[in-house]
C-alpha cells in the first residue's frame, strides 16, 4: 500500500557470501509493501560482493575497505538510509515472509514506540528459541529470554521488553536521533544492550512481538571470523556496559 511508511532493512555481513542467499531470498519476499535493502559489507574477502551483484542487483551495497565490527557497520548503515524506520538484519538469518509486517503494525500504534523486538527462533532447530528478547541478569549482563528452551507458547503476547536482539530489530530512526547510535567502542558483543539502557533511560518503549519470526544461526559470522576474539569481547563488554549509569528499574532475570 502507497501510504504504507519506508523501511530500510540493512544486511549486516563479512565473509557470508554462504548465508546471504537464505538471508536476502527471504527478505525480499516480505509481504510488508515498502522497504528497500542495503547490504553493509564490512571488508569481506570470500567473493560476497560479486555473489550480490550477480544474483541480487536491487540490492544497495554499502561498502567498507577494512573489517568492521557490529557496532560501526550498524552506525554505516543508519547513516547510508533515510527512512524513518530502519532494521538491522544478521547475515545469519532466515525471515517469516510477514516478518517486517508483523513487526510495523505494532511499530505504528504508538508513536513512542523506539524499537520492536521479533522471536527469534534457532536456525537449525526452530522449535527452539534463540531469543524473546533481551533482559538483565542479576549478575550485571544482558541474556536474551527463554534462549535454548523448547517454544510451547511461553512468550506468545504482545508486551514490553528491555531490549530487542540485535540480530533483527527494527528502530525508529527518531529514538535514534534521540539516544545516539551504536557506541562503536563495543566492536562487537552487548551494543544492542548498551542502546537498550539508553533508549530507555531518553523514555522509549520496546515491545515483544511474538508473530514476527526469524531463524537465527546465532554467531555464525563472528564464530567463524574472530573465535579467538570472542571471549574477550564478550567479558570485556560486560564490563564497559557496567561502567555506564545503569537505569533505576529494568527487566531482571
Amino acid at each position: 500500500m502507497k501510504d504504507s511508511p519506508l523501511v530500510s532493512i540493512a544486511v549486516l555481513n563479512y565473509n557470508g557470501a554462504d548465508l546471504l542467499q537464505s538471508c536476502l531470498d527471504s527478505v525480499l519476499n516480505q509481504t510488508y509493501p515498502r522497504f528497500e535493502v542495503v547490504v553493509v559489507d564490512a571488508g569481506s574477502s570470500d567473493g560476497s560482493l560479486a555473489l550480490l551483484e550477480r544474483r541480487y542487483p536491487q540490492v544497495r551495497i554499502v561498502r567498507h575497505e577494512h573489517t568492521a565490527g557490529y557496532a560501526r557497520a550498524a552506525n554505516t548503515a543508519i547513516r547510508s538510509t533515510s527512512a524513518d524506520y530502519l532494521v538491522i538484519l544478521n547475515n545469519d538469518t532466515r525471515c517469516a515472509l510477514d516478518w517486517l509486517e508483523k513487526l510495523m503494525d505494532v511499530m505504528l500504534t504508538d508513536e513512542r514506540i523506539g524499537s520492536c523486538g521479533a522471536k527469534q527462533m534457532n536456525f537449525f532447530h526452530p522449535d527452539i528459541i534463540d531469543s524473546a528478547g533481551i533482559q538483565l541478569h542479576r549478575g550485571g549482563f544482558p541474556v536474551s529470554r527463554g534462549r535454548g528452551r523448547q517454544d510451547s507458547g511461553q512468550f506468545s503476547k504482545i508486551e514490553p521488553i528491555l531490549g530487542a536482539a540485535g540480530a533483527s530489530a527494527l528502530y525508529r530512526r527518531a529514538m535514534l536521533e534521540d539516544t545516539g547510535m551504536f557506541d562503536e567502542q563495543f566492536f562487537a558483543y552487548n551494543e544492542e544492550f548498551d542502546l537498550c539502557l539508553r533508549q530507555l533511560l531518553y523514555g522509549w518503549k520496546c515491545l515483544f512481538v511474538p508473530d514476527a519470526v526469524v531463524y537465527h544461526m546465532s554467531g555464525a559470522t563472528f564464530a567463524r571470523n574472530g573465535r579467538r576474539r570472542m571471549p574477550y569481547y564478550m567479558v570485556r563488554n560486560r564490563i564497559l556496559t557496567l561502567s555506564k549509569p545503569l537505569p533505576s528499574a529494568v527487566a531482571r532475570e
